[in-house]
């Protein structure tokens, strides 16, 4: 009676223990690099097992959406309690509407050629905006 050959080489790591840990570092929002350190494989390696198989790629993708879905749920309950959790929702659900990034557009016409703004004006302007912001996020 012949023996079975064994496989030869290492044993792979790919198991459901390090899919799980791989996949819950992803809900929790950890980049890609520390997914991979939790789960004790190289972020070469999940290249690919993606590459193999392109539902891994979907599963880590599903687990980041899920962990961003969990933070803006504790955000909006936490805005029961306080004004600034409902803001933070706002910016962080409607970027577009509600970001602390404003798009501040000159219009002028110019004699002669374009509006120039030194870098020294420029700085004071983001400045002003900086601490604007400061104000209107502190109520003052």
């Amino acid at each position: 009676m012949k023996k079975a050959l064994k496989a030869k080489g290492q044993p792979t790591k790919r198991t459901p223990e390090t899919l799980k840990l791989l996949l819950q570092a992803a809900e929790v929002g950890a980049p890609l690099r520390a997914c991979c350190a939790v789960a004790g494989i190289s972020t070469e390696l999940l290249r690919q097992w993606c590459d193999d198989s392109p539902d891994i790629a979907g599963q880590i993708a599903t687990a980041r959406e899920r962990g961003r879905v969990n933070a803006l749920q504790t955000l909006q309950k936490a805005g029961e309690e306080d004004w600034r959790a409902c803001a933070e929702w706002l910016r962080l659900s409607f970027r577009e509407d509600y970001s602390a990034r404003a798009e501040i557009k000159v219009e002028q016409e110019v004699q002669g050629g374009p509006l120039i703004v030194s870098e020294e004006v420029l700085k004071a302007l983001q400045e002003g905006h900086k601490e604007l912001i400061a104000g209107i996020q502190t109520g003052g």
